[in-house]
């Protein structure tokens, strides 16, 4: 999963250099003092529930107090430590979602949200919901491609031919998707392994075989905290608690152990 992460800030500092917070990492942030004194962080509650993804919340309130003049990219060089599990990769990526809801939400009950242009509005809004959509729609998507290609495979073994195949271009707009996605899988484990990990040649390739190979697997398991964080948002099912991901093994386990047995 992790393996996703370096797109995503080459993505970071895009945003930050356009100025329009469609959204924002906690990880790529670095703030000044005295922004961070004027603005605070006691930014409240969202209906009575903590807000829990409070740099999204910092970012909107800091650029609709002073637009995007306020951002920019700072270039400095940042380590962070991911999940231990995949429980807490997917409470982390639940949180992420809900979190970003909620700022959404928070951001159309300030009256300056509305001062500012159309289509501006338009581009803050839907554009952070086709990010968390096409994130959601990853678990169908993906549990719809294993499935046909099980099918193909199993059709192409029998030699029997129940399922008509794909429209040609539809299969090429497949094969080139796939290829671009694992291309950025590849590009991520690479940055995570050669400027983290630091292994010899042989390893860190041998490695890298491992992630690619799970990654359509990975990919679909991540993205059931996105689809799971917004069924239940439309469900109505708001209620949350501010829990940071555990930064060691010792910590992750206890997480895991205290909230099996709750």
């Amino acid at each position: 999963m992790e393996a996703n992460r370096p797109i995503g800030c080459f993505e970071c500092r895009e945003v930050m250099e356009k100025g329009v917070p469609l959204h924002l990492h906690g990880s790529n942030l670095v703030i000044d003092e005295a922004l961070e004194n004027e603005l605070g962080w006691d930014i409240g509650n969202l209906d009575g529930q903590p807000f829990i993804a409070e740099d999204y919340v910092f970012g909107v309130n800091a650029y609709l107090r002073y637009g995007s003049s306020i951002f920019g990219w700072h270039g400095s060089v940042m380590l962070e430590q991911p999940p231990f599990s995949f429980k807490s990769a997917f409470r982390q990526r639940y949180r992420w979602i809900i979190g970003v809801l909620q700022g959404m939400e928070m951001m159309k009950r300030i009256p300056a949200f509305y001062q500012m242009p159309r289509k501006l509005r338009f581009q803050l809004t839907w554009g952070t919901r086709y990010r968390i959509s096409t994130f959601a729609l990853g678990l169908p998507a993906g549990a719809i491609s294993v499935l046909y290609l099980l099918v193909q495979y199993g059709q192409f073994l029998l030699g029997h031919h129940m399922a008509p195949p794909l429209p040609l271009f539809l299969m090429f707009w497949m094969i080139l998707a796939g290829f671009l996605w694992l291309n950025s899988i590849f590009i991520g484990v690479w940055y995570n392994i050669s400027n983290i990990l630091r292994l010899p040649l042989a390893e860190a390739i041998a490695e890298m075989g491992k992630v690619i190979a799970v990654a359509p697997v990975a990919g679909i398991m991540e993205s059931s905290a996105a689809f799971w964080a917004v069924l239940q948002w439309i469900r109505g099912n708001r209620r949350v608690t501010w829990k940071p991901t555990p930064k060691t093994v010792a910590a992750d386990k206890i997480s895991i152990t205290t909230r099996g047995a709750q």
